[in-house]
């Protein structure tokens, strides 16, 4: 799909994706986006991965849990502002744990990637949760929709 640039506000961790600390982070977002957006449930949630954990050493995987905002918000403290860049998407649906959300992305680029017409281009993998984020806190289970950057491969 063709979706159009977002700007966000963001919390980074650096460390292992799929960690607890994670849970953290987007407690600490969902506190502050209730306190600096007027309706916080009208601004989509997304979470960036920087860096492959196949490649990066897993201490130094950085993960940035994000809100969308408007282009006059300035953060403040620990946040800062970027935008997730307009583009093609190779989107999937995804439901489960924070666990097996590694093996979903390996599944999009070993089972799908391959046979498209497709290859990953150099913006970030994106995790989009939508304005009302599907968590059952007794299980650790979500949804998302994983969003894959993609270019067309070239002759």
């Amino acid at each position: 799909r063709s979706l159009p640039a977002v700007r966000v506000a963001y919390l980074r961790q650096v460390g292992p994706y799929g960690h607890a600390d994670l849970g953290e982070l987007w407690q600490r977002l969902a506190r502050e986006r209730a306190r600096w957006v007027a309706d916080a449930g009208t601004c989509e949630l997304f979470g960036i991965g920087h860096d492959s954990p196949t490649l990066t050493a897993a201490p130094l995987c950085r993960y940035d849990a994000c809100f969308a905002v408007a282009e006059d918000f300035r953060p403040r403290g620990d946040f800062g502002v970027q935008n997730i860049p307009a583009g093609r998407w190779a989107c999937s649906a995804f439901r489960g744990t924070a666990d097996e959300i590694v093996q979903a992305w390996l599944d999009l680029f070993a089972r799908w990637l391959p046979f498209s017409a497709w290859q990953p281009d150099d913006r970030p993998a994106v995790e989009a949760l939508g304005d009302h984020p599907d968590f059952d806190p007794a299980t650790g289970i979500f949804s998302c929709e994983l969003r894959l950057p993609v270019r067309r491969l070239s002759n």
